[in-house]
């Protein structure tokens, strides 16, 4: 454990172990981290502001095993990345939750570790003469998509009576670069128009600027782990079912063949027809390795079958299944495999129809959360439920994603673990739920389930980025071609959008 103390990107101090290490103090940082990353190949690198360095939790670094394939940092205060980013990226890793370990590729200079691997597993590397701040957020947001796991870190620190005041926010020139450097180049012209737009601010000419920046070409190469599978685990499947009989009796059929069979399987069986009987006789007329907890109710919705199903969980690991797939002999034990070699909380497995190509080669980070194929430790999720905000729309999945993270629980997606999708032609919820606002006129635009997921994970410039961008699409796709009837109408319909999800957000009091 390498502890490198640094200033004005300059390195103030350097201790191994709590021993000073002379020779590298007025060295620049960034510089010096790659050099002692190839030096000492298997050691952990951590760097901290000077004002922080009292402030330092080594408890933390010695109690948590900081796997490799990691990149860890926290910021008490701002961001270094502009929240105008949210402009250009709408994805959950810009609204960073600062009080768990949440996933992020914004990273800070004022407190991080990561073992000397990462840095020395990046192929075409960067110009040393950028802060060091900035290369971490290069790195972070290219290597993100290729396996690095990327968090923000509260407990990298102590608690904090006082933020000792860091000048460490990124210029204006230095956010058009970083979006010349990672994103399309149409998102330079969006950016500037957006800041006009919503912050009355004109920052054209920084485009002309960005266009000389290069385009960062990064390859990150992550490290594979050794396996090992904890056989005292238990496992609960959760499937909701609603006329797929015989699918799902070729998903229990599949369950029964696993190579580490579930303790128990809970269905949740739904049919709104108020005199029907249960379609599952081969629950009980047939003998099964595994408990069947059988629920059959009138009321329909995932989201409420979800929920009743998650009260009934009574072992380590919760599998959420659907009642159309179907599940190779390996898959279980697999998954438990991989998420005690990496000690994950939740991962999503991949999930295709036939014929359709896997396009993730490694195990990442990612922006939702798959109710029908993830497993998940049951304790992450003892105080959760799918909001009932969501019922019959779209968006359940990522909500519960985003309860799992803003909790502490990332979700990692595992391509190498593969189920089938049949999309059965049956059952389900294929007739057309009937919404208070389907007469509404105008008709709110978007769906208010998608409204409602926007105002809960968005941040402000996230929001208006979307907003814009729906505008400008949806006039290519409506009749009217007054641009001045067309905003008239398409304001009316946000709106109305708001308004209901709005209603919808207090669905779960």
């Amino acid at each position: 454990m390498i502890i490198i103390t640094h200033h004005n990107d300059k390195v103030v101090q350097l201790e191994n172990e709590s021993v000073s290490v002379a020779g590298h103090k007025g060295h620049g940082i960034l510089e010096t981290v790659l050099r002692i990353a190839k030096e000492h190949p298997d050691t952990l690198l951590i760097w901290v502001a000077k004002e922080y360095r009292a402030s330092l939790n080594l408890d933390y670094f010695r109690s948590n095993n900081i796997a490799r394939n990691t990149l860890h940092s926290f910021s008490p205060e701002t961001n270094y990345m502009s929240n105008d980013i949210g402009y250009v990226e709408e994805t959950l890793f810009i609204n960073v939750n600062k009080n768990v370990k949440y996933p992020t590729w914004l990273m800070s200079a004022i407190v991080g570790c990561a073992r000397s691997s990462v840095f020395n597993s990046m192929i075409s590397p960067l110009p040393l003469t950028q802060p060091f701040v900035y290369y971490l957020n290069t790195v972070a947001k290219s290597a993100m998509a290729q396996g690095l796991l990327c968090y923000s870190s509260p407990g990298l620190l102590l608690p904090l009576t006082e933020i000792p005041a860091i000048s460490n926010r990124i210029s204006t020139k230095g956010l058009f670069q970083f979006v010349r450097q990672g994103y399309k180049k149409r998102w330079l012209f969006l950016l500037a128009f957006q800041q006009l737009l919503f912050d009355k601010r004109f920052t054209f000419h920084y485009i002309l600027l960005a266009l000389a920046t290069k385009k960062r070409d990064l390859k990150y190469n992550p490290i594979d782990k050794g396996l090992k599978f904890n056989t005292k685990d238990s496992i609960d499947v959760v499937i909701p079912t609603m006329g797929r009989s015989s699918y799902l009796y070729n998903v229990l059929v599949d369950l029964k063949h696993q190579n580490l069979i579930p303790e128990r399987v809970i269905i949740v069986e739904q049919n709104p027809e108020p005199n029907s009987v249960s379609q599952l006789a081969y629950l009980n007329d047939e003998l099964w390795p595994f408990i069947i907890d059988h629920t059959f109710i009138h009321q329909t919705g995932a989201c409420n079958a979800r929920n009743i199903a998650l009260t009934k969980i009574k072992s380590t690991w919760v599998f959420f299944a659907d009642d159309d797939i179907r599940i190779p002999e390996n898959v279980l034990e697999n998954a438990m495999t991989v998420v005690h070699s990496n000690s994950f909380s939740a991962i999503t497995l991949s999930c295709l129809q036939k014929n359709e190509k896997e396009r993730v080669e490694h195990i990442i980070q990612w922006l939702g959360f798959g109710s029908n194929t993830s497993l998940v430790l049951s304790e992450k999720i003892k105080n959760l439920k799918f909001n009932m905000g969501f019922e019959f729309g779209y968006g359940e999945d990522g909500d519960f994603g985003m309860q799992l993270r803003n909790n502490g629980t990332d979700v990692l997606y595992v391509p190498g673990i593969q189920l089938l999708h049949l999309k059965a032609p049956v059952g389900g919820f294929r007739q057309k739920h009937n919404f208070l606002w389907d007469v509404e006129d105008p008709k709110p635009k978007p769906s208010p389930t998608v409204m409602l997921y926007k105002i809960k994970h968005l941040t402000v410039q996230q929001f208006n980025s979307y907003k814009f961008l729906l505008f400008v699409k949806f006039y290519k796709n409506q009749g009217v071609k007054n641009p001045f009837a067309y905003f008239k109408k398409m304001t009316a319909s946000w709106d109305s959008s708001i308004k209901w999800a709005e209603k919808l957000l207090h669905k779960n009091d």
